[in-house]
């Protein structure tokens, strides 16, 4: 089980003793939007200025000199049980425009579920070598495409047009691997210790999970 819980709200209101698990939401792509989310937070992340990441879908939305990242959402829970066939569940912190995009769409009724783009980047801080390190992102391909878990009958996709005290609101989904493809997402529990899983299958053979250099 691959389980991040990051600390949201730190990156709107910083406190830079803080060195938190933290998350972004970089795209997400399809489901029938009339137009893509579009990246317009621009939120502080502790990821060392002047460091480049090892996620190029990061390294083009990060600048490196501001410490600020573009992104659709801010991350609060990313879970996934590690099983190639399992979906991957999210809950972030999105702008207006995203949320009544969203919720517009899911009054009119989801059409639907194919997830053409979906993008994100966690980073947590390992102290043992008093390092920041990149917890995970898709590694290969950069971008997951998939569908929403539970179909257009029951889809797992929410927003909550309820403002907090950030003016953001939260939208959940899970995603589903489509069965066409099967992807290597990178997950690191240090800066030393990485692992490359595969996600995804083909509906014509299979993918296993195994642990290969992340």
């Amino acid at each position: 089980m691959y389980n991040y819980q990051c600390d949201w709200k730190n990156s709107f209101a910083t406190d830079p003793t803080k060195k938190p698990c933290s998350g972004y939401l970089l795209s997400f792509v399809g489901i029938g939007l009339v137009q893509s989310l579009m990246p317009d937070l621009s939120v502080y992340t502790p990821y060392p200025k002047g460091k480049t990441p090892l996620y190029t879908e990061a390294a083009k939305l990060l600048d490196g000199i501001t410490g600020q990242i573009k992104c659709v959402g801010v991350i609060e829970s990313f879970a996934w049980s590690g099983g190639v066939r399992d979906s991957i569940c999210v809950t972030a912190y999105i702008s207006a425009e995203n949320a009544v995009q969203i919720k517009d769409l899911l009054k009119a009724g989801i059409k639907t579920t194919i997830v053409k783009g979906c993008k994100w980047w966690i980073i947590n801080f390992d102290q043992e070598s008093n390092s920041w390190y990149e917890a995970s992102f898709p590694k290969n391909p950069a971008n997951v495409t998939g569908q929403i878990a539970g179909g257009t009958a029951d889809p797992q996709l929410n927003v909550d047009l309820n403002p907090n005290v950030a003016n953001v609101y939260k939208f959940t989904f899970g995603i589903a691997p489509a069965g066409n493809l099967i992807y290597s997402l990178r997950f690191a529990t240090s800066v030393k210790t990485s692992n490359a899983l595969p996600w995804g299958y083909v509906v014509d053979g299979s993918a296993t999970s195994s642990l290969v250099p992340g």
